[in-house]
């Protein structure tokens, strides 16, 4: 039996821990307020970032495991499908015998149960495919999709929008709740969504560093200065950078299966 690696989980506990903590903390307020709000964003970039590490060194330590695999799925089920939805509900009045509440509720069902299929599907095409599947993401990633629907309830409670904008308060639970539905859409799509490691950059050590100073810098400044600018950009560009490049994916992705069908015909052949 293979021995499951510590650190990676403990991680990963971390995440499910950050999720766990926005659930339970935003059920405790009748109406969430700008403030927790942005709060609980921060909380769940922790799990965000506890979700990207705890996958890094898993593989660094060779420390990869069913057991992690299947931890890692639940927690971002948790962290990233029910936490999102529920920081939305905690945003609205909802009325009881109004009709606006169950649609609204209905949106959130339907992004998190979407992200766990996502996550389904995921697990299910692990090992399948070792060499594509480090390519792109097959469907909207379920942590960008959390990312993009907290942005925008977050862009709509944000006090310079909302001093600019007169918007009810049903009128932003429809547009959320569409939203929803579309990064619903969106994760369980085919479309091709491109992954860090697709990325390949040929510059030298001294220019890595300082790209990599550069965009620390304004990362963390916009994350303490503007965190509801940042993730709106960051999460919104992420995804429609990709449907944009999705068309030159595709056509990449059918180029390396025709050229492995030619591989494995070829062998066939030698025998």
């Amino acid at each position: 039996m293979k021995k499951v690696s510590i650190i990676p989980n403990l991680i990963t506990s971390f995440g499910l821990a950050c999720g766990l903590f926005v659930i339970f903390r935003v059920t405790m307020e009748p109406i969430a307020t700008f403030s927790l709000l942005k709060t609980m964003t921060f909380v769940l970039l922790l799990a965000a970032f506890a979700d990207v590490m705890d996958g890094a060194i898993a593989r660094v330590m060779k420390g990869e495991s069913e057991f992690g695999l299947t931890f890692d799925s639940l927690s971002d089920a948790i962290s990233f499908g029910v936490a999102p939805s529920l920081l939305f509900l905690s945003t609205m009045r909802l009325e009881p015998g109004s009709i606006e509440p169950f649609f609204f509720i209905a949106g959130s069902m339907i992004f998190t149960i979407c992200g766990v299929l996502r996550l389904v599907r995921f697990n299910i095409k692990q090992g399948i495919d070792k060499e594509e599947k480090h390519k792109a993401f097959i469907g909207l990633p379920i942590p960008a999709s959390a990312m993009a629907f907290i942005s925008l309830n977050l862009l709509f409670h944000a006090p310079f929008f909302v001093s600019r904008f007169s918007m009810e308060s049903d009128v932003r639970g429809w547009i959320l709740s569409a939203v929803a539905v579309c990064l619903a859409y969106l994760m369980l799509s085919k479309i091709r969504f491109a992954s860090v490691k697709s990325f390949n950059f040929r510059m030298r050590s001294f220019e890595t560093v300082f790209v990599g100073t550069l965009l620390a810098i304004f990362f963390l400044y916009g994350l303490i200065h503007n965190l509801t600018i940042l993730l709106l950009v960051v999460s919104w560009g992420y995804i429609f950078i990709s449907l944009m490049l999705a068309p030159f994916s595709k056509s990449r992705a059918k180029k390396r299966v025709t050229k492995k069908v030619s591989r494995v015909s070829k062998k066939s052949k030698r025998r």
